[in-house]
Parts: C-alpha cells; structure tokens; sequence
C-alpha cells in the first residue's frame, strides 16, 4: 500500500513540475528572448543539496541549464554565456523565470527607475533572521527605512572606521610578523577577523584588540556577543534553509544546535544593546558615532513625531526592523569589503608596479598630514580608490543585481526591445560581464590596470623636472574618471537602491591599504626552483579560482603566501 502511494505521489509531483514548467515557458516565450530550459528550480532543495555530485558529470555534456541553474553561474560562464547567446537570455525553470542582461543602458536605466522598477523580495529571506530590513521590503516599507537607515552612516561613524582599521591592520601585521615572518597563507582568513572588529567598534561601539580578543559570555549567555555574531556569518546556509521553529527538537547534529544557540544569543545581545542605548538617549546624554546609537537615536525621534501625531504615516522603524536592518548591515558588511581588501593585496603583490604608483600619492599626502586626519586624506587618496574600483570591477563581490516589475505589469525597453515585464520575472543584471565587457572596457577588460580610473591632467613624469614640489602639484590635480559607460559597473548598485555602506567600505578599504603601503611591499612567496614570474602566473591561477558563496571568495587563497617586505 505504502509503495503504491509513494509511486502516485511521485508521478503527481513529475506532472505538476511539468505543469508548472510549461507554464512558465509559454510566459517566457512572450518576451522573445532565447530560452534556456531547466528540469527544476535554481532553489530547488534536492538540487541544491545535490548539485556538486551532479555538476562535475554535467558539465562535460553540451547541455547548458546545467550552466545557468546554479548559484554564482555568472562567475564561471556568465561572459562565455553571453557571448555565445547575446546580451539577453531568459532562463526558465519550474519555479523560476530569470531574463539574464549584460546591457549597461538596460542597466543604468531599470536600476534608477523607483516608480516601475523593484526589487524581487522572495530571494531575501536569508536576512529575516531578526526582522523585516532594507532587503526584505518593497514600496512604502522600504521607503520608510530607508530614510532612517541611511542616516546611521554620518561622517562621525567614517572617522571612527578609518582609525579602527588603521589600528587593527597595525595589530594584524604585527600579529604576522611574530606567526608568520616568511610569508602569509591566511590573508583572506585574517581579514576577516580586521573586518568583524571594525563593524563591531564603529556599529555598536564594541573594540576589540586583534588578538585575545575573546570575553567570556555574560551571565546566561553561551556565547559572548562576538562568538555569536561570528557564528551567523559563517553559516549562511543554515540561515537561508533552516526554518528556526524546527530548533525546538532534540534531534539535530552538534553544528545546527550551536546554531541555533548563536540565533538565540545574538537576538538577546541585540535587544540588550538597543535597550541600554534607548536608555541613555532618555537620560539626555548625547549620541555615540556609531551606527547602532545613531540608528536608535533617529529611531526615536522618528517615532516622537509619530506620537506626537498619530494621524500621520508610520514614521520609523518597528524593534524588529530595527534589529533587522542592524544584523544586515553586519551580514552585508562584514565580507564584502575584507574580500575586496584580499583580492586587492594579491593582485598588488601579483603586478607590484601599481604598489610603487599608489605608494607615491600616499607618502606624498603623508608627508603633510598625519595618518589619523581622515577628513584630509581620504578625499586625496583617488590611486588607492582606484585599485578598489579596479579590484571590484574584476572581482565584484555581488555578481549580479535582481529587479523586477514589482508594481505590476510594466512595458520597457531590455537591449532595445521593447518587451511587457510581468512581475513574476527576475531581471538578473550580469555585472561580472559588464564589468569586463571589451565593448564597454576595450580591449585590455580582462586585465587589472587601476590607472584607467585617474585622469592626469599634468603629467607626473613632465613635474618631476621641477622637484617635489612640481610632483605633488600633479598628483593633487589628478582626478578619478567615471566609468566609460553608464550601467556598466555596478558593485553598489545606484540609484534609490545604492548601498549605504558604500561610504563605509571605501574608508575602510583606503585606510587598510594607506597603512599597508606606506610601511610594506608586498611579493608573492616562491616556491623551490620557481621563477617569480611563475609565483605570479601562479597566484594569478589561485585568485581566478574563485567561487560565490555568501560573497565571491578565493578557493584556494592559502595555496598563495604573501611576503610584506618592510620599507626601510
């Protein structure tokens, strides 16, 4: 009996997928693009569980779903995909219509449309660990927290981020020299602990050394504050699929429980902390620079006005939202900017004349201003945020950005064709394609070459006969250049949807790599009987080898040592 029920439901389930298939491929035949074809879901559990046995085998086959219906496909085939199909293509699974775009204009047009234009929600649950947030929202309930999550980051919170990751790269270099003076294999690794303990000083007031940096759990706690937060961030599958309600039985393997238990912890610091925070705003002392004290100071004063009149729209955020969007910018935060910072120091030490270009400007700028003078420096160092904007251009930490006709069915125009978008359709913008597209780029795209971002309008070579004076006037009239095509790299996003980090990543990058360059040159370590022109075709390999997981990551980044050979 139990057999026969099993084989019925097997063979409903084949037919409602083919249903639900068909379906949608009859909607994706309305839009006229080229259609590639997918047995289930992108999300599909059994397949995603499953896909890194399958894959292999797959991919020796002429199929091509098996390209596109895996997470972070744009990394490994979206340039080939688009140049063997074109610009777009719509991709259709059983649960899913995705139409891929590696279109600039598309792009630049769609991404600053707020009146048409959204953002598909469904793929956000990943963030709801807390509440409701930035990510998780559309339309008026976006519009609400954004106006008060964006004025968390203040100039107040950037000066405070560019000291903290001056100190903690100090702290980590030492922590380098002591533990590994031949060469380090765990930049990537290290980065992350600068970069947690930079969001945790300049978001919630928390510092921590770089090492020993371990406090014992408070009092009813398993887990200190840091220890839980870490835990969150490093187990991003369990947050996108394990439903929190199944914690309560007994019967889940060590891993998930400690999961479990850092979701329970982190949920009481965060209540704790906005609480003390409420706490002191109503004994009228006055707001901190970091982000969770500006936060729930706006906070409070939005809901005041809402007090104060009740007729009015809801005017800031619910706790849950609050909590929400403060765990979201620490997921959000937390590895894009390190990972950038990484891939920027291996492909520093990969091509070391752009360490000497960049070095230039900083210890020009340094020799006027002290390193603590954030407001003074950070504007001038335009070479450093040049190698940022080179390294995200090759190395974007979000690969593609997700739009859609959220406010109904909507007529537009995708690569000059004018289409009806239904809202049920996932417009994917492929920025790594973008990004290095020659008909956007030239025909050196592929290639990292940071000086394409600084225009010079007085050559550096031509000064130099006048001194050091003649040097810095040219480099003080050096400009960074906007990108040769609008649309055509994205790593915030733009418009209404911009990220509100972005400030926050760019002082945090440009101070680490100020207080790398100005003390150190970097070199990748040789192997024995090794060229250093192979150690780099080498490490070249090892950066390319990269996946997504929660963010675009190196595979294999300690297969690489990176010397810091200190300046003298």
């Amino acid at each position: 009996m139990l057999l026969y029920i099993t084989a019925f439901a097997s063979v409903g389930y084949v037919f409602w997928t083919l249903s639900k298939l068909a379906t949608n491929y009859q909607k994706a035949q309305k839009l006229g693009f080229p259609i590639i074809v997918s047995p289930w879901g992108l999300f599909n559990i059994p397949w995603m569980v499953l896909q890194s046995l399958f894959l292999p085998l797959l991919d020796r086959t002429p199929l091509l779903w098996p390209i596109v219906n895996r997470r972070g496909w744009s990394w490994d085939g979206g340039i080939k995909m688009h140049q063997k199909i074109g610009k777009v293509f719509t991709h259709v699974t059983p649960d899913e219509i995705y139409v891929h775009v590696a279109d600039a204009a598309t792009c630049d047009r769609m991404v600053n449309d707020r009146k048409q234009i959204g953002r598909p929600i469904d793929n956000s649950q990943i963030t709801l660990i807390l509440g409701s947030n930035l990510i998780s929202t559309e339309g008026p309930d976006w519009v609400r927290q954004r106006k008060i999550a964006q004025q968390a980051f203040i100039e107040r919170n950037s000066s405070l981020v560019w000291t903290e990751s001056k100190s903690q790269t100090e702290q980590m270099i030492e922590y380098w020299k002591e533990t590994q003076p031949d060469g380090v294999r765990t930049v990537c690794h290290d980065l992350l602990t600068l970069g947690l303990h930079v969001l945790t000083h300049a978001g919630l007031g928390i510092q921590y050394q770089y090492r020993n940096a371990h406090d014992p759990p408070k009092a009813g706690y398993s887990m200190n504050y840091k220890d839980s937060l870490l835990t969150l961030l490093t187990n991003t599958t369990l947050l996108a699929l394990f439903p929190m309600s199944w914690a309560k039985f007994p019967i889940w393997p060590k891993s998930v429980t400690t999961f479990t238990t850092a979701v329970s912890d982190f949920k009481r610091y965060m209540i704790e902390m906005v609480e003390a925070e409420r706490e002191r705003i109503s004994c009228g002392k006055p707001e901190r620079p970091s982000i969770l004290s500006v936060l729930v100071s706006k906070n409070e004063e939005a809901k005041q006005y809402s007090r104060e009149k009740p007729s009015a729209p809801l005017q800031g955020l619910r706790d849950d939202e609050l909590y929400g969007n403060l765990f979201l910018f620490n997921l959000a935060g937390h590895e894009t900017t390190t990972h950038t910072v990484g891939y920027a120091l291996y492909m520093l030490a990969i091509n070391p004349e752009y360490q000497t270009w960049a070095r230039e400007e900083i210890m020009n700028i340094l020799a006027t201003h002290d390193q603590f003078d954030y407001e003074n420096i950070f504007p001038k160092l335009r070479r450093t945020l040049a190698l940022m904007f080179e390294t995200l251009r090759l190395y974007p930490q979000v690969l593609e950005l997700q739009k859609s006709a959220f406010y109904g069915p909507m007529d537009t125009t995708i690569a000059d064709k004018q289409v009806t978008l239904p809202p049920e359709v996932s417009v994917q913008f492929n920025l790594r394609a973008m990004h290095q597209m020659s008909e956007y780029w030239g025909s050196d795209g592929t290639q990292f070459r940071p000086t394409r971002w600084i225009s010079s309008p007085l050559s550096t070579a031509a000064s130099s006969a006048s001194g050091a004076a003649g040097k810095a006037q040219a480099l003080a009239a050096e400009e960074i250049v906007k990108p040769p095509v609008k649309g055509a790299f994205m790593p915030w996003s733009e418009g209404g949807r911009v990220c509100p980090g972005k400030r926050f990543a760019q002082v945090e990058f440009l101070s680490v790599l100020m207080t790398v360059l100005r003390g150190y040159r970097l070199e990748i370590q040789t192997r024995e009987g090794e060229t250093v022109e192979g150690a780099r075709e080498r490490a070249q390999k090892v950066v390319d080898d990269s996946e997504l997981v929660l963010t675009l990551e190196m595979r294999r980044a300690e297969d690489v040592a990176i010397k810091f050979v200190e300046i003298s």
